[in-house]
């Protein structure tokens, strides 16, 4: 196969740069799509542990230092019920992603649903997606969620 010619100042182009080239521009895609992909795994299951009181599923994605006092509220928190978790948005944030989460959730003892709305910051560690940080939105704080303090002076 004759090599193509290319512009001004370069060499030819050979079928072997052009295939080399492709294959990176492809990979480095697929790496940003298997990041995300693997972001959007991490997010059903940290909504659906929320939602179906698997909280070893929550606890993956917090960092440790958190995690004993998610599990402490979870004790305490034994008649509340998760009914909807719904992530509205996502977009990055340099190499970070900024997360909305919408959660309906009730006591069984009262029977009135409320809506909280948070704010998280995910982070790609070496273990894989953390939350970073969260905030509150709008809507009654959720007993299970760890307050942001917490998560924003956690260094690991």
């Amino acid at each position: 196969m004759p090599n193509l010619p290319c512009w001004p100042g370069m060499d030819t182009l050979t079928p072997m740069k052009v295939f080399t080239t492709v294959a990176l521009l492809l990979l480095s895609s697929c790496a940003s799509q298997q990041e995300k992909k693997s972001l959007d795994e991490a997010l059903f299951e940290y909504t659906h542990g929320l939602r179906w009181s698997r909280y070893d599923y929550v606890t993956a994605y917090l960092p440790p230092r958190v995690r004993a006092a998610f599990l402490q509220r979870a004790e305490r928190a034994k008649g509340l019920r998760v009914t909807r978790c719904v992530v509205s948005t996502t977009r990055a944030v340099g190499t970070e992603f900024e997360v909305v989460v919408a959660l309906d959730w009730f006591w069984l003892h009262q029977g009135r649903v409320r809506t909280t709305r948070i704010a998280q910051r995910w982070k790609h560690e070496e273990q894989g997606w953390k939350v970073a940080r969260q905030r509150l939105l709008s809507g009654a704080a959720l007993p299970l969620l760890v307050p942001v303090v917490a998560l924003q002076n956690d260094a690991s």
